[in-house]
C-alpha cells in the first residue's frame, strides 16, 4: 500500500469526511422514515420522522432502541438539556414555537409526535 494511501485512510480530507457525514445522515433519515412507517399512520409520519431522526441525530441512537413508548429521560438516558435540543429540532423543523410549559408535558417519543402532528 504507498504511503499516500495509509495517510488517507488516518487522515482523511474534508471531502472525504463530508462525503461520510452525507452517507451517516442519509442512513439516518433512511431509518428515521422507515421507524415512522412501522408505528404511525401515513398522515402522522412526517411529524413521526422528524422526532425518530432527531433522537439518532441528538441521542446517536439507533431506531432499533426505542418505540412510541420509550421515555425520554427514563428509557432513552436523556439529560435534563437533551430534550431541550429535541425541541429546537421540532421548532426548526416545524416553523413553530413550543412552549416551555407544553415541552415539559412531553415525556414519551409518542407525545412528542402527536404533539408535533397537531400542531404543524
Amino acid at each position: 500500500m504507498r504511503f499516500l494511501d495509509r495517510f488517507l485512510e488516518k487522515f482523511p480530507t474534508p471531502r472525504q469526511i463530508r462525503e461520510r457525514e452525507a452517507e451517516i445522515q442519509a442512513r439516518r433519515t433512511s431509518q428515521a422514515s422507515q421507524w415512522a412507517t412501522r408505528y404511525f399512520p401515513v398522515e402522522m409520519r412526517r411529524a413521526a420522522t422528524s422526532v425518530a431522526f432527531a433522537l439518532c441525530e441528538i441521542e446517536c441512537l439507533d431506531t432499533a432502541m426505542f418505540d412510541p413508548n420509550s421515555r425520554l429521560i427514563e428509557d432513552l438516558k436523556m439529560t435534563d438539556l437533551e430534550p431541550a435540543q429535541v425541541v429546537m429540532h421540532s421548532e426548526k423543523e416545524f416553523g413553530i414555537q413550543i412552549p416551555d410549559s407544553d415541552a415539559e408535558k412531553l415525556a414519551t417519543v409518542s407525545q412528542w409526535v402527536h404533539y408535533l402532528h397537531e400542531r404543524a
